[in-house]
Protein backbone atom coordinates (compact mmCIF):
# COMPACT_ATOMS: atom_id res chain seq x y z
CA UNK A 1 0.00 0.00 0.00
CA UNK A 2 1.35 3.36 -0.93
CA UNK A 3 -1.34 5.84 0.13
CA UNK A 4 -4.41 6.47 2.24
CA UNK A 5 -6.80 5.49 -0.56
CA UNK A 6 -5.17 2.05 -0.71
CA UNK A 7 -6.25 1.41 2.90
CA UNK A 8 -9.98 1.75 2.12
CA UNK A 9 -12.80 4.23 1.77
CA UNK A 10 -12.81 7.26 4.10
CA UNK A 11 -15.85 5.92 5.97
CA UNK A 12 -14.34 2.44 6.42
CA UNK A 13 -11.03 3.76 7.73
CA UNK A 14 -12.82 6.17 10.08
CA UNK A 15 -15.10 3.43 11.40
CA UNK A 16 -12.18 1.06 12.06
CA UNK A 17 -10.20 3.78 13.84
CA UNK A 18 -13.24 4.69 15.97
CA UNK A 19 -13.83 1.06 16.92
CA UNK A 20 -10.19 0.64 17.86
CA UNK A 21 -10.15 3.85 19.92
CA UNK A 22 -13.31 2.91 21.79
CA UNK A 23 -12.15 -0.63 22.50
CA UNK A 24 -15.09 -2.04 20.52
CA UNK A 25 -13.09 -3.53 17.65
CA UNK A 26 -14.09 -7.14 18.42
CA UNK A 27 -17.81 -6.27 18.63
CA UNK A 28 -17.65 -4.33 15.34
CA UNK A 29 -20.35 -1.97 16.69
CA UNK A 30 -20.33 1.55 18.03
CA UNK A 31 -23.00 4.04 19.05
CA UNK A 32 -20.91 6.79 17.45
CA UNK A 33 -22.16 8.31 14.22
CA UNK A 34 -19.70 9.44 11.55
CA UNK A 35 -20.77 12.85 10.26
CA UNK A 36 -17.88 13.53 7.90
CA UNK A 37 -15.07 11.50 6.35
CA UNK A 38 -12.89 12.56 3.43
CA UNK A 39 -9.46 11.83 2.03
CA UNK A 40 -7.52 14.79 0.72
CA UNK A 41 -4.07 13.94 -0.60
CA UNK A 42 -2.35 11.92 2.11
CA UNK A 43 -4.75 12.99 4.89
CA UNK A 44 -7.99 11.55 6.21
CA UNK A 45 -10.21 14.06 8.00
CA UNK A 46 -13.22 12.70 9.85
CA UNK A 47 -15.75 13.72 12.48
CA UNK A 48 -18.19 11.80 14.60
CA UNK A 49 -20.56 12.23 17.52
CA UNK A 50 -21.02 9.90 20.46
CA UNK A 51 -24.08 10.02 22.72
CA UNK A 52 -23.10 10.21 26.41
CA UNK A 53 -26.49 10.80 28.06
CA UNK A 54 -29.91 12.11 27.13
CA UNK A 55 -29.31 15.17 24.91
CA UNK A 56 -25.58 15.15 25.70
CA UNK A 57 -23.15 14.27 22.92
CA UNK A 58 -19.40 14.36 22.48
CA UNK A 59 -18.02 15.50 19.14
CA UNK A 60 -14.67 14.19 17.98
CA UNK A 61 -12.68 15.50 15.04
CA UNK A 62 -9.65 13.62 13.80
CA UNK A 63 -6.89 13.77 11.25
CA UNK A 64 -4.95 10.72 10.06
CA UNK A 65 -1.89 10.18 7.93
CA UNK A 66 -0.77 6.91 6.35
CA UNK A 67 3.00 6.53 6.28
CA UNK A 68 5.11 3.38 5.98
CA UNK A 69 2.03 1.17 6.52
CA UNK A 70 1.06 2.92 9.77
CA UNK A 71 -1.90 5.21 10.43
CA UNK A 72 -1.03 8.17 12.65
CA UNK A 73 -4.10 9.88 14.08
CA UNK A 74 -4.70 13.01 16.15
CA UNK A 75 -8.01 13.10 18.05
CA UNK A 76 -9.71 16.21 19.44
CA UNK A 77 -12.90 15.75 21.50
CA UNK A 78 -15.27 17.98 23.44
CA UNK A 79 -18.94 18.20 24.23
CA UNK A 80 -20.90 19.14 21.11
CA UNK A 81 -21.96 22.41 22.77
CA UNK A 82 -18.32 23.47 23.10
CA UNK A 83 -17.86 23.13 19.34
CA UNK A 84 -21.12 24.84 18.42
CA UNK A 85 -21.57 27.58 21.04
CA UNK A 86 -21.43 31.12 19.73
CA UNK A 87 -18.08 32.50 20.78
CA UNK A 88 -17.10 28.95 21.76
CA UNK A 89 -13.98 27.02 21.05
CA UNK A 90 -15.00 25.29 17.81
CA UNK A 91 -12.50 27.15 15.61
CA UNK A 92 -9.74 26.68 18.19
CA UNK A 93 -10.37 22.94 18.38
CA UNK A 94 -10.41 22.61 14.59
CA UNK A 95 -7.17 24.59 14.47
CA UNK A 96 -5.61 22.16 16.96
CA UNK A 97 -6.58 19.21 14.73
CA UNK A 98 -5.38 20.95 11.59
CA UNK A 99 -2.00 21.74 13.15
CA UNK A 100 -1.17 18.02 13.25
CA UNK A 101 1.49 17.32 10.60
CA UNK A 102 3.88 14.44 10.06
CA UNK A 103 7.48 15.41 9.52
Amino acid sequence: MSGMKDVGSPELIAKLLILQRQGEFEKKETVSEITKAEITGDELLFEFTTPLASKVNRKTIAKSYFKENVLYTAWVSALTGIFEAEGGYGDTLIGMRDSFKLV
